[in-house]
């Protein structure tokens, strides 16, 4: 218990959340390379070392505060910077996770009941947690969990700090077991173990390098009197081993992969990891109490050498490199059970009695955290994707359409204009629309309202039914799923079974029949329609009992053609209308990619085999095929690399080392430089924020509002 107290002491005003400061999984890898020499300060008012202490004259010295007391004004709680994460009894007074929205609302458990937890990690997805309880190690996902590991005890005493940690690429889960470290490795077979050559000692406040190469952690010795030494564990190398610089006793980890270690006489140095650092001096040695890396790239920090009185500080930045120091605070701040928010700009704060709070590190102001009153441990999720509330300026490749619920409605059709204006609600269907598509010309719209398939233009004139609906399974919601021709003549729908009705309203004609027979065991329902862009072909998801495939139907007359081994979950036409099967695994499915050309029977050539966990692929105008592909089994979290491959699976190159965490399914656009898709961490499966990500730099930008989306597709 004295190692585990001691180690907590030190820590309590230096802990950095391994969530609260980790990059970006969209962040390029950094090239870890020793720092330049510290350039000579060219401001002396804004880089000389201030003195410590109660410096300041008596009248200029900022007021303490605590927070959750008397004589400030309430802040806004929310929005948080990002999700809150924290650990709080249930109704059975049995310590669970519970999760905050950034956006506001109530705390909801995450984690079953009968599985107290001791300590937890958040994926870079901002929804996946790892999570101790007792001797196992469990990883948590929206739709289920898993184990992880069944042979993970904790000391006596408990969880150290930060004893769990997961990588900034989601690649890595990394956790302490007294003197050792357990590294679970995407891709690799089994977890490599690392000791620490420290006897006794227990390892903690676990985090990772931006570029998820490096894991660093503090050693408690066994000495209750002796200060932690830093672990560095290069998580790369074929067999890891420990590296223990014991004249660090603690760390923070900078953007571009260096790190800041604190010395026992509370000196900072600069380093790039390694066995045998080279420590470049920091121009400036406050008393940092807590520290955070900002989104305008300086670190931001708690001075509690500034402040009147003890355990509380000041907030206050500077550069990397130490230069520029800037005190931003109003007010001195009492740090005790604090830490500092993603962005560096708020504090997270347990106040007996009361809670959680968050409080402006500048003014003191604070809010309580609804619903968090019996929290104890808490961690911010990594920071949501760039918001963007005010869309118009940011001009696409095309105009991308979703459906999304209103504030006072169900889902409409909403189109975001290419041409940089704000998103528009085009629809006003008092039931809501459950399906949609858009026409070749992007002049109207086809979508299923109640038992109706309607076609309107996109200014809401010239409203037509084209069908009445039903179907012979009364649990199933209709969904028309139309599918505009190329030509933009006839649409392809679901009705127990394929059907195609003129866009201008005509008799429709069915193309092919589900199979009903007694035995539901041999039932066949044909789905998800899409035209070949020569117009000879529809594309059908042909769903049985037990496995799938994809079908050809022949728009010419004749029976449909089941393409091979085709049961994967995505198909896309190319433009010389061949199909481009990929699957990431999973039931009844083998992971790869295969190029198929219609015909009777279909043609099918194998690209990628079962070592490629394809997700989205497409041909691009060189002639090549990019691909989305996880790198391995991956723990549940959505990590993804691009690649390109020529047509007949020869010579695959990466892309770029850059690792993204991305939400299924995905809408590549027409240009191929930005992936859409619904990131359901604020909400739920299959619905979210609107989300873009940018190919080429790993940008990533969500759509506030409306918040609720779903089904998004780019026009042409």
């Amino acid at each position: 218990m004295t190692t585990i107290r001691r180690l907590v002491s030190l820590l309590v005003l230096t802990t950095l959340m391994l969530s609260a400061c980790a990059t970006p999984a969209l962040t390029p890898p950094a090239t870890i390379t020793p720092p330049a020499a510290a350039a000579t300060p060219t401001s002396p008012a804004t880089t000389a070392t201030p003195p410590r202490g109660p410096i300041l004259p008596t009248a200029t010295v900022p007021p303490t505060h605590t927070p959750g007391g008397a004589g400030l004004p309430e802040i806004e709680a929310f929005p948080l910077p990002a999700d809150l994460y924290f650990i709080a009894p249930d109704a059975n007074d049995e310590p669970r996770v519970w999760r905050l929205p950034y956006t506001g609302g109530l705390p909801t458990e995450v984690t079953p009941p009968g599985q107290p937890i001791s300590d937890f990690a958040i994926a870079p997805d901002r929804r996946t947690l790892a999570y101790r309880t007792g001797q196992i190690v469990v990883v948590a996902y929206p739709s289920g969990g898993a184990l992880v590991d069944d042979q993970a005890p904790m000391p006596a005493e408990g969880a150290p700090p930060d004893s769990i940690a997961w990588s900034p690429d989601g690649m890595k889960l990394a956790y302490s077991l007294g003197p050792k470290l357990r590294i679970h490795r995407v891709g690799r077979d089994a977890p490599a173990e690392v000791s620490v050559p420290l006897e006794g000692a227990q390892l903690g406040r676990l985090g990772w390098s931006p570029e998820s190469r490096w894991l660093a952690a503090l050693a408690a010795p066994s000495s209750g009197s002796a200060r932690p030494q830093l672990v560095l564990v290069d998580a790369e190398a074929e067999s890891p081993a420990a590296v223990l610089l014991q004249q660090y006793y603690d760390y923070l980890w900078l953007s571009d992969g260096t790190l800041w270690g604190t010395r026992a006489e509370r000196q900072r140095e600069r380093f790039a990891p390694s066995p045998n650092p080279q420590p470049v001096p920091l121009q400036n040695q406050p008393l940092i109490g807590l520290a955070s890396l900002r989104d305008d790239g300086r670190v931001a920090f708690m001075d509690f050498g500034l402040a009147p009185v003890d355990e509380f500080g000041i907030l206050s930045s500077m550069n990397p490199d130490g230069s520029d120091l800037r005190v931003e605070g109003e007010r001195a701040v009492l740090l005790t059970g604090t830490i500092l928010a993603p962005g560096g700009r708020r504090l997270l704060v347990r106040v007996p009695g009361q809670g959680l709070h968050i409080t402006d590190a500048q003014s003191g102001a604070n809010a309580p955290i609804p619903g968090a009153e019996k929290a104890t441990l808490a961690r911010f999720a990594p920071p949501p994707p760039t918001q963007v509330r005010e869309a118009s300026g940011l001009r696409l490749p095309a105009d991308l359409y979703f459906l999304a619920g209103t504030a006072d409605g169900p889902a409409q059709v909403w189109r975001w204009p290419k041409n940089g204006g704000p998103p528009m609600q085009l629809t006003q269907e008092p039931g809501g629309i459950v399906d949609f598509a858009v026409s070749p010309n992007g002049v109207q719209i086809a979508y299923t309202t109640g038992n109706e398939l309607v076609v309107v233009r996109v200014d809401g004139k010239e409203r037509r039914i084209l069908a009445r609906l039903s179907t012979q399974d009364p649990h199933r919601p209709i969904a028309a799923q139309p599918a505009w021709s190329p030509d933009g003549q006839e649409i392809a729908y679901v009705q127990d079974g394929i059907w195609v009705v003129p866009a201008a309203g005509g008799a429709p004609r069915q193309l092919v029949a589900d199979q009903r027979p007694a035995q539901q065991v041999n039932t066949v329902l044909y789905l998800r329609p899409a035209w070949s862009p020569d117009g000879k072909w529809l594309l059908v998801w042909e769903q049985h009992w037990e496995g799938n495939a994809w079908t050809l139907v022949p728009l010419a007359g004749g029976a449909p053609v089941t393409i091979p081994d085709s049961g994967v979950p995505e198909a896309r036409w190319t433009p010389d209308s061949r199909i481009l099967l990929a699957s990431a695994g999973g039931a009844y499915t083998t992971p790869g990619l295969h190029l198929a050309t219609p015909g009777n029977p279909p043609q099918v050539t194998r690209l990628l085999g079962e070592q490629w966990l394809v997700q989205a692929a497409r041909l691009q105008e060189d002639g090549r095929i990019a691909f989305l592909a996880a790198p391995g089994l991956n723990m549940f979290v959505p990590v993804f690399r691009l690649y390109t491959v020529n047509p007949d699976g020869n010579d695959v190159q990466p892309i770029s080392g850059r690792t993204f965490i991305l939400s299924t399914p995905l809408a590549w656009s027409p240009d191929g430089q930005i992936v859409a898709s619904v990131d359901p961490a604020a909400c739920c499966p299959a619905r979210g924020a609107l989300t873009l990500t940018y190919l080429e730099t790993g940008q990533q930008v969500q759509l506030a509002e409306p918040g609720n989306t779903m089904l998004v597709t780019w026009g042409q």
